[in-house]
């Protein structure tokens, strides 16, 4: 009964702090274990530090870089636990099926346009994220979350790269096009990025007046956010062209994470 009775009345922080012992008791045995374990042993545990981070990501009393409530959880240590997660599995299995999948099945699309790429960091590419394709994404697979954006490493993730963009003091700017609620992408890659190396400035394209309201007052501070209530256009040489506009928020100097995701939801698109 005493067990029944937890199961109702504890509070969400006594199940984040359980997830958080669980999932790093879970990766030091995996560490420890070498070739012994299996593709089980990942997945609980990421699942696990999955839950710990959506039990405290509704939480708006701080930033995911201090403790919260009785336990003094907090998110960063969510998000640390999935990457290293997923840095065990890139290189381990994932390495594994990606030698399989070019070896037997080596696939090829070359873009119709040239694509200017960093050739410096070309070389992290193949580490950003495990790349068989039904295993990619964990928290889809197995929990069947439609939406979830901890199965990706960011480019931050890797010690070089940061060392290039303190070196050169570069502006870290998001720019989330379709942002659509704050607790959706907005807020799951300001946490992903503020474990490594956090955004000094972001921008919110958001077309919804009452988009605003919802950030909490610690993001907005930290952040420096900005909002454009605007519908994102492409190659419609408008004010609201991102093409024209993007020069306009960022240059070629910052570091720049651009998430583009948007719905037709304009009444003349639909005509």
């Amino acid at each position: 009964m005493g067990r029944l009775r937890c199961i109702h009345s504890c509070p969400p922080f006594v199940y984040t702090a359980a997830a958080l012992i669980a999932s790093s008791y879970f990766i030091a045995d995996i560490a420890g274990r070498r070739k012994t374990f299996a593709e089980f042993h990942f997945v609980r545990g990421y699942l696990l530090a999955s839950l710990g981070r959506h039990l405290l990501h509704g939480d708006s009393s701080s930033t995911g870089d201090s403790p919260v409530g009785k336990w003094g959880v907090k998110i960063n240590d969510f998000v640390a636990l999935q990457q290293a997660y997923l840095q065990l599995y890139i290189d381990s299995f994932g390495a594994l099926y990606t030698e399989q999948l070019n070896k037997h099945i080596p696939l090829s699309f070359p873009p119709s346009f040239r694509v200017q790429g960093k050739l410096r960091w070309k070389q992290f590419s193949s580490s950003l994220e495990p790349v068989y394709t039904c295993l990619r994404n964990w928290m889809f697979t197995e929990a069947q979350v439609l939406i979830d954006f901890g199965p990706y490493r960011p480019l931050v993730a890797f010690p070089a790269v940061r060392h290039d963009i303190m070196i050169n003091n570069r502006r870290r700017v998001l720019v989330d096009i379709g942002a659509n609620g704050f607790y959706a992408s907005p807020k799951y890659l300001l946490d992903s990025y503020a474990v490594y190396l956090p955004f000094t400035h972001s921008v919110m394209v958001e077309p919804q007046p009452h988009f605003s309201s919802t950030v909490p007052k610690q993001y907005s501070e930290r952040y420096n956010i900005t909002f454009l209530p605007i519908y994102a256009e492409v190659g419609t040489d408008s004010n609201t062209d991102m093409i024209r506009l993007l020069p306009q928020l960022v240059t070629e100097h910052d570091f720049v994470v651009l998430k583009f995701d948007v719905d037709p939801n304009r009444l003349d698109c639909l005509v």
